[in-house]
């Protein structure tokens, strides 16, 4: 084979497939409830949010 000859493949075209599932219920359904109060290592609920510092750098693309 010389370097001019190219090898062709055969094609094999794309193929989707398709998986449908029917739920009685939805999945993890009740199995967890949270009741959810954000607390610092003390136990006093955080009503704030904290200000960091501005971030002014220049950033290069």
């Amino acid at each position: 084979m010389t370097e001019k000859e190219e090898i062709k493949h055969k094609y094999v075209a794309p193929t989707l497939e398709v998986l449908l599932i029917k739920l009685e219920q939805g999945i993890a359904v009740g199995s967890a409830s949270a009741n959810v109060t954000p607390t610092d290592a003390s136990n006093n609920v955080q009503d704030s949010w904290g200000a960091d510092t501005d971030d002014n750098r220049t950033i290069n693309w």
